[in-house]
């Protein structure tokens, strides 16, 4: 019978995976969470620890919002995914008509425009972009960045959608863009100047499986992978496809250590602080013979209006059919 030795506060699970070539893993990830206090630079275990995520959650309805939570049972990440939910919010809180929010991983950083609602207009023959409304917060979703369409209710609609993200704005659809609502979110280095621009829709959270170009990995799924292969992964599966933040976002394996800093998405207007130094631990014995692991830091979840941050690390190991051969786990948290 299995036995997992979990000598740590990280919630674990062990699941099994095979790779398109018909090679077998176990993968043991481990998730903990962490309490943001304002102005410390060190996070510690938080006294509430959360569950990992067996399954996609939302905003709202799968078919209109985009991802809260995705399940934390990748069976293997080659990057690490860092996640903001929260909300942009003005210093002081007082009404703006934009900002930048700006994330930092130690030097590189990456930074959103926020504006408040806008629409297209045209006052004097020519379309432009009306003043922005002034905002104290805004939520930093998909919901708010280019992108839109209309969900396909009948056989005979014509099915329009914008397949980077189709549950944002202004992706227009009609003849005119008469008031037609302008992204809250854009990449201030490629703002929209015209009714036919269609920027990259820019965000801070996590990228459904089904949007591009995250789909762009996940194989062909014909004929030949029916006949020849199936219930495998295809040939040409990409193992990009397992990460899910905004390709922003998606950065090379974090080793802990490292400083996160993120403006405006409190009243005081910045936070920061370092990722653990500690390491995780994973040693699994199989038929009698042992192996020890360094978890991997694949991902990051960051969200200020929590005072909390989600941390997973994660083990794939080759298993050679013996899954369920394995006999004992240990999950060890060692501090550096």
């Amino acid at each position: 019978m299995l036995k997992i030795n979990n000598r740590t506060p990280l919630d674990v699970k062990l699941v099994p995976y095979t790779d398109h070539n018909s090679d077998n893993f176990a993968t043991i990830i481990a998730k903990g969470t962490f309490s943001l206090k304002d102005g410390s630079k060190e996070i510690i275990f938080a006294e509430k620890q959360r569950s990992l995520v067996n399954s996609d959650q939302y905003f709202g309805e799968i078919e209109d919002s985009s991802i809260k939570y995705e399940s934390d049972l990748a069976a293997k990440k080659i990057a690490t995914d860092i996640v903001l939910i929260g909300h942009a919010i003005s210093k002081g809180r007082e009404p703006c008509e934009f900002l930048d929010v700006t994330l930092a991983v130690n030097r590189a950083q990456k930074s959103v425009r926020v504006f408040g609602n806008r629409y297209w207009e045209k006052p004097w023959g020519a379309w432009k972009i009306s003043t922005p409304e002034k905002f104290i917060q805004m939520p930093l979703r998909y919901e708010n960045a280019f992108g839109g369409g209309l969900i396909q209710k009948d056989a005979d609609e014509p099915l329009k959608i914008y397949g980077a993200n189709p549950v944002g704005k202004g992706f227009w659809l009609t003849d005119s863009v008469q008031n037609v609502q302008l992204p809250n979110l854009e990449n201030p280095r490629c703002l929209i100047e015209k009714p036919c621009d269609q920027p990259t829709p820019v965000g801070f959270g996590f990228i459904s499986k089904s949007w591009h170009p995250r789909l762009n990995y996940a194989g062909t799924y014909d004929n030949a992978w029916e006949e020849l292969q199936m219930p495998l992964l295809p040939l040409d599966f990409d193992e990009r496809y397992f990460n899910g933040a905004h390709p922003d976002f998606i950065v090379p394996l974090l080793s802990g250590g490292e400083t996160i800093s993120i403006s405006n998405v409190s009243e005081q207007g910045l936070i920061s602080f370092n990722l653990p130094t500690a390491s995780v631990q994973i040693n699994l014995s199989i038929k009698g013979k042992a192996a020890s692991y360094r978890a991997l830091l694949d991902t990051v979840v960051i969200e200020p209006d929590e005072q909390l941050v989600s941390l997973t690390w994660r083990v794939t190991a080759p298993c050679y059919r013996d899954f369920l051969y394995i006999k004992e786990v240990d999950i060890i948290w060692i501090n550096k």
